[in-house]
């Protein structure tokens, strides 16, 4: 168990990520404040809705919930992989979970997604055969998965018993994701299917037809609209109501990783390529760029809510560049000497980074613009 610094616990001058904002924003922009999280590099972190707790993954094959409070250790699991495809907090922040990626694991769809509870770290649930998708809905009700044999399963977090599966994939399914009031289920596939159910009766609503190859992401622009991206080479929204395609653009590159990030302004996003972030109107007219440092080095990207900065860091550069995506000026850097960036996280209800390093600890650092 890692222990927080003892004269923060004295002074009490920790509530949450809330806490750590007021105290490292009276500081400077090269404070940070760590945690020694794992015996070997953080692959992953996740932060639940209220700021309070914290759960990280590292290659000494552990899942770690923590405090934030008092930066202490809660619980400690086993998980025999570093390589979590999905995790995060229940809707309330009651649960934790965790989805070990098929790739981790031995066989073809082996993944292995996991539930645990906050409170008193008890394992809640844990079922194999799952592939990289694995999301609670957002009212907290039902988890969906994807299994091996390409359908959506549809499980009660509270008793673990399947509701249905649902079923129209004929290949795997690469991302799975909920209308925001829970009633619909949307899941692509790597042979260019997106299809729509109902997940209170299981039945198939409309299909997204279109794409030719494999699409690598989806996500809802608002509630009426769905964006796509592809191995095809391009991005399509789509009305949700109807499945019927309202734009098509094919400026994209052909590879495998291109995500898609939307902002709290409707009428743009993103689209995270192997070179470069671009922006987008929702009109289909690139708006910017920009490109990275180091293309073919990436080791992690994460983007604030507003879709203005990022957080990058290079697998050959022990620096974490906090950077502006409209004029490509770096803001600031974080310097890791003797190790380097593995992941980051950008907390989005304050200017704080939570930093996941190769030597096992978790820094976090107050994003302050650097002075001229």
């Amino acid at each position: 168990m890692a222990p927080g610094p003892q004269t923060a616990k004295q002074a009490g001058l920790f509530d949450g990520l809330k806490g750590l904002i007021n105290q490292l924003s009276a500081g400077s922009s090269q404070q940070t404040k760590q945690i020694k999280a794992h015996t070997q590099g953080i692959t992953r972190i996740a932060v639940s809705h209220n700021g309070t707790r914290m759960i990280s993954v590292g290659l000494d094959m552990k899942l770690r919930l923590w405090d934030l409070t008092s930066l202490r250790e809660i619980a400690s699991f086993d998980v025999y992989t570093d390589r979590m495809s999905t995790m995060g907090f229940s809707p309330e922040g009651k649960m934790l979970y965790a989805n070990a990626s098929p790739q981790a694991t031995l066989g073809k769809g082996s993944g292995t997604f996991y539930m645990w509870s906050v409170l008193n770290g008890q394992k809640l649930l844990k079922l194999d055969g799952t592939q990289d998708s694995a999301i609670f809905s957002p009212n907290g009700k039902m988890i969906a998965y994807a299994d091996r044999n390409s359908n959506v399963v549809l499980i009660d977090p509270k008793t673990g018993r399947h509701k249905f599966g649902l079923r129209g994939h004929r290949s795997n399914i690469t991302k799975i994701l909920y209308t925001p009031d829970s009633q619909f289920i949307i899941a692509s596939a790597k042979n260019g299917a997106i299809v729509m159910w109902n997940a209170q009766t299981g039945r198939e609503a409309c299909r997204f037809v279109g794409h030719t190859d494999a699409v690598t992401d989806i996500t809802l622009l608002d509630e009426n609209r769905l964006i796509s991206v592809s191995l095809d080479g391009t991005f399509r929204i789509w009305d949700v109501a109807s499945g019927h395609q309202v734009l098509y653009g094919s400026q994209l590159g052909r590879t495998s990783n291109i995500r898609l990030v939307t902002t709290n302004s409707h009428d743009q996003f993103l689209t995270v390529e192997s070179g470069e972030i671009r922006r987008w109107s929702v009109d289909g007219r690139e708006l910017n760029k920009y490109t990275y440092k180091y293309p073919h080095q990436m080791a992690t990207i994460d983007i604030s809510k507003d879709g203005m900065r990022a957080l990058i860091a290079y697998t050959s550069d022990p620096t974490l560049y906090w950077v502006d995506l409209n004029s490509g000026q770096e803001l600031n850097r974080l310097e890791a000497p003797g190790t380097s960036v593995y992941t980051a996280q950008y907390f989005q209800k304050g200017d704080i980074a939570i930093v996941g390093m190769g030597d096992g600890t978790i820094q976090f650092w107050p994003l302050v613009k650097k002075e001229d």
